[in-house]
């Protein structure tokens, strides 16, 4: 039995599929809604809301839903009005809000963060977690990716059958979202650009209907923004030493290195370059084993490496 996608998603809070009405994100998006909740917390509710966001009815659904994914906002429940009304993490208040780091979304440090942030746990984008951290092919089509999501959801979760359809869907959407749009597409509504291609982590084969991931080096990328998702990372494990293997933050579901599609080369080179700066990190490498040795508190760490990316800003 098929069931309804919504109806899983409240069952079964790790699942969350299909829901960004078909759309990725584009650009001005995640400012718009960002600015657009902190001034009202209901604005994505109600009829007025297609003419006060200046979109369809289903592009306030989707952009909604990123906004979420994104952790830029967080739903909270109303109990007045028994609905839930969308309000500013912190998360989006330190970048997008009004003294924020990047309010207009102009350095690219921001969307590798963004992407970090959709992807690292809790996730809402359960396709997109897949794609990243589970599919292992460097070379591949829109069908490959459709069935290698389709085998895992089957085995993960044994007990509901999802629509091929709702998978379909969000596996076209992340091809359309992160790689180059296609020449021939340029000029449809469909192919509107996603500012996230720009990160370049697909990339379009020479044989046009196929992808390939971009592992390594990648030109917008600080060394800051990777040592900054290095420290969260080893935050996240709840590690009792002050250290971390290469080969954790490289390989391990939700890592850097799976998320970035970084090589070992480029995370320690990214580590090294802003070691230099920030004498809180420093590579170390005992029997052949290369480890992230971390000595303060992470958090301020963090803090320090993020102003040494946007500069002096607080």
């Amino acid at each position: 039995m098929v069931i309804n996608i919504s109806e899983l998603i409240m069952k079964n809070t790790k699942v969350h599929i299909s829901r960004h009405e078909t759309f990725h994100p584009r650009f001005g998006w995640l400012k718009k809604g960002f600015d657009k909740a902190t001034d009202q917390s209901d604005i994505f509710l109600g009829d007025e809301s297609p003419m006060k966001l200046g979109v369809g009815k289903n592009m306030v659904k989707s952009i909604r839903y990123w906004c979420t994914a994104f952790k830029i906002l967080e739903e909270e429940r109303d109990s007045k009005n028994n609905r839930n009304i969308s309000i500013p993490t912190k998360f989006g208040k330190k970048f997008l809000g009004e003294n924020g780091l990047d309010p207009y979304l102009e350095d690219s440090g921001t969307l590798w963060l963004l992407h970090w942030e959709l992807l690292k746990s809790p996730s809402f984008a359960t396709t997109w977690y897949f794609f990243f951290n589970h599919f292992n092919k460097s070379e591949f089509t829109q069908e490959e990716v459709f069935l290698g999501f389709q085998y895992h959801l089957e085995k993960e979760y044994t007990s509901s059958k999802i629509a091929e359809s709702s998978i379909k869907k969000d596996v076209n959407c992340i091809l359309r979202m992160y790689s180059e749009p296609k020449l021939n597409n340029l000029f449809s509504e469909d192919s509107i650009e996603s500012p996230f291609f720009q990160l370049g982590l697909i990339k379009n084969s020479f044989d046009r209907d196929k992808y390939y991931f971009n592992y390594g080096h990648k030109s917008t990328l600080s060394p800051y923004i990777i040592a900054v998702a290095c420290l969260e990372f080893y935050l996240s494990e709840e590690q009792t030493s002050k250290t971390i293997s290469v080969t954790s933050l490289l390989y391990d579901l939700g890592s850097p290195g799976r998320i970035f599609k970084l090589n070992e080369e480029s995370l320690c080179s990214a580590i090294e370059e802003a070691s230099f700066f920030e004498k809180g990190i420093r590579l170390s490498e005992s029997a052949g084993i290369i480890q992230l040795i971390i000595k303060d508190e992470p958090k301020k760490i963090i803090e320090r490496l993020l102003k040494l990316n946007y500069g002096k800003k607080k």
